[in-house]
């Protein structure tokens, strides 16, 4: 059995990693702090998104923050939250439309460590509900 490393190299893919169409959309991401949420904050970010995330420890937050360069950590909101406390996303979302205008999308990264997911809405739908 051989190794797949010695195999026939494949041409390069000139295919460019990220969300494109991003810049200058307004995005809240659940559970920002960590794993999956923090890979789709940091991944908006570069795309120039702004940003406003959340999560149940300032550390984490603080963290992800300070490893933000200037003009990142600019277009970045962040707040400690728990968001199965009743009424506290709800404000966490209405203090981001605030701070960046008619936010376009809602990132709900659900369970992290626990074995969730994430579910990717559109505001308007995140305002119906």
């Amino acid at each position: 059995m051989g190794n797949v490393d010695e195999g026939p190299r494949h041409a390069e893919r000139s295919v460019r990693a990220g969300w494109p169409g991003m810049r200058d959309k307004r995005v809240v991401v659940t559970g920002g702090s960590r794993g999956l949420g923090e890979g789709i904050v940091r991944l908006l970010l570069a795309e120039g998104a702004q940003v406003a995330t959340c999560a149940r420890g300032k550390a984490g937050l603080a963290a992800l923050d300070a490893s933000l360069p200037g003009e990142e950590r600019a277009r970045l909101l962040t707040e400690d939250l728990d968001v199965t406390e009743p009424g506290r996303l709800e404000d966490f979302v209405t203090a981001s439309a605030k701070r960046f205008g008619t936010l376009d999308g809602v990132v709900a990264c659900v369970g992290g460590s626990r074995g969730g997911g994430f579910e990717q809405t559109d505001a308007a739908d995140w305002a119906a509900t």
